[in-house]
């Protein structure tokens, strides 16, 4: 039996949604997936405000991040405080103010970087994002990577113990994680990536960038090995996505199958796929 997307939704359904999504341009659903994401936190904040007036722009979505960035948000506030205005404060930015300045800031550092967060809906279906995630063949240094990025960007020094490196958007505080090929027990399936990135309109009315191929992006669902900001379902809806809006005929099986072997995750890969109900 086929697996569904959402339980509340029949098959038949799904599939006329399905089929409507693909119609759409990969670009427009990447915007849908921010816009949803803007949504979830503008009217997290408004729910805040109206349960405590008292707190202003600041306090209100400082107030739900505490959780997500424990012992960092003391030093968060303070900045957020010092970088933004009250009007920046409480709006969500656009996805080009956020990506292209970081995108622009590796380039001139000459690392290369592929979304991969901004990469799922992009061949799959759109949902609130709970990060920006980039496949980067190596961290910048620290400070120079600060002297490139726009005041937007608050690099976190509290988050030193794994590979990768975050940063924190400070309008919208949604994490940005550069998670570097060359180190931690990730680094295999990255340069995997990396290695298949293709220049795609990824944004609406935007140049084309980079962005992974979906068969090692799906092994990136699947086989991570560590934290991800992502719950288990969140990864599985993701995974079962990319499958159903590209079907059979739009991946190259045998190249999923190969890389799965190579990473040592081909008995994962199949144990997921006989799970979808799918055909293959």
């Amino acid at each position: 039996m086929e697996a569904l997307l959402s339980a509340d939704t029949s098959l038949k359904v799904e599939k006329i949604w399905l089929g409507m999504l693909r119609t759409l341009p990969p670009a427009r659903r990447v915007a849908m997936a921010w816009d949803l994401t803007g949504s979830a936190i503008n009217i997290g904040r408004l729910a805040v405000m109206s349960e405590r007036p008292d707190l202003d722009a600041h306090e209100a979505a400082l107030s739900r991040a505490r959780f997500r960035y424990g012992a960092a948000i003391v030093h968060l506030a303070e900045e957020r405080r010092r970088r933004l205005s009250e009007v920046e404060a409480n709006r969500f930015p656009s996805l080009p103010e956020v990506l292209w300045p970081l995108l622009s800031a590796l380039e001139a550092l000459q690392i290369t970087a592929v979304p991969l967060s901004l990469a799922i809906p992009f061949y799959g279906v759109h949902r609130s994002l709970g990060d920006i995630s980039l496949a980067v063949e190596r961290l910048p240094a620290r400070q120079a990577l600060q002297q490139r990025l726009p005041a937007r960007f608050w690099l976190d020094e509290t988050s030193e113990d794994g590979p990768g490196l975050r940063l924190i958007e400070l309008q919208s505080l949604l994490p940005v994680w550069l998670w570097p090929a060359d180190r931690g027990k990730n680094a295999p399936l990255l340069q995997r990536l990396l290695d298949s990135r293709r220049e795609a309109p990824l944004l609406e009315n935007a140049p084309p960038c980079a962005v992974p191929a979906p068969e090692p992006l799906l092994l990136y669902l699947l086989a991570w090995q560590g934290e991800q900001s992502a719950t288990s379902d969140e990864r599985w809806y993701d995974f079962l996505g990319i499958l159903k809006m590209q079907q059979p005929s739009g991946l190259n099986l045998e190249l999923l199958r190969t890389l799965a072997r190579d990473l040592q995750c081909l008995p994962q890969l199949e144990e997921a796929l006989a799970r979808t109900g799918l055909e293959f």
